[in-house]
């Protein structure tokens, strides 16, 4: 984020002071900005007399989309849907999955994220279909390290809400390609074969399980 015409950047305390202010413009999106990690890395932050909060620039890495645009998501759930519904056969997993990635193209990878989040939480899906969302997160870390190699922006993912999800559709006996395993050691660096950890002892994944309802727990 840049300040371009202005002197710096401005930011809102609260969601509901962002969103009106937002919509002086348009449909307002939301964004969260990490100021006490900022703060921390030695940006400086000043306040003005009306309460507005200023700063330089903000890198990306500081960013995370708080709110989307609910006539969007339901554009690209729709497509999902309709690429999950196109007809099984022995390469059915691989083919949906990589078409469904390619989505991110069209509508970016946070909003892809989220629709894929949205789906992970309808229990009308089948257990096949959960492993076509999981393996689009697989492609998702592969492609990220990918441009990380070359130079380029990376893509942003919410971990703990991942690896939760996808542990709660697919452990056990739901997932015999592996993925969410794969999935969980390229988010966390982990050695495939010795790494002991377990997303039930974890409890930030646990507790961000919480605010969908669901005890990760007692899914084991």
């Amino acid at each position: 984020m840049k300040p371009k015409s202005r002197l710096y950047v401005h930011l809102s305390e609260d969601i509901e002071t962002a969103t009106k202010v937002g919509s002086r413009h348009g449909k307002p999106v939301v964004y969260r900005v990490f100021a006490g990690w900022m703060h921390k890395n030695g940006f400086r932050f000043y306040r003005s007399v009306n309460g507005v909060w200023l700063t330089k620039d903000v890198p990306t890495k500081y960013i995370k989309r708080e709110t989307f645009d609910e006539k969007e998501l339901a554009v690209v759930i729709k497509e999902i849907r309709c690429i999950l519904s196109l007809a099984i056969d022995d390469n059915a997993v691989i083919d949906r999955s990589d078409r469904i990635f390619e989505l991110e193209k069209k509508f970016s990878w946070k909003v892809l994220q989220q629709g894929l989040f949205r789906l992970l939480l309808d229990d009308s899906l089948a257990s096949e279909e959960y492993q076509v969302l999981a393996r689009v997160f697989w492609l998702a870390t592969e492609e990220s390290r990918d441009r990380k190699a070359n130079g380029e922006i990376k893509l942003k993912f919410k971990k703990k809400t991942i690896i939760g999800l996808l542990y709660y559709r697919l452990y056990d006996n739901k997932d015999p390609y592996g993925l969410i395993w794969n999935v969980v050691c390229n988010l966390y660096h982990l050695d495939y074969c010795n790494s002991e950890y377990s997303p039930f002892e974890d409890e930030k994944v646990v507790n961000q399980m919480k605010k969908y309802g669901i005890d990760l727990r007692k899914e084991r």
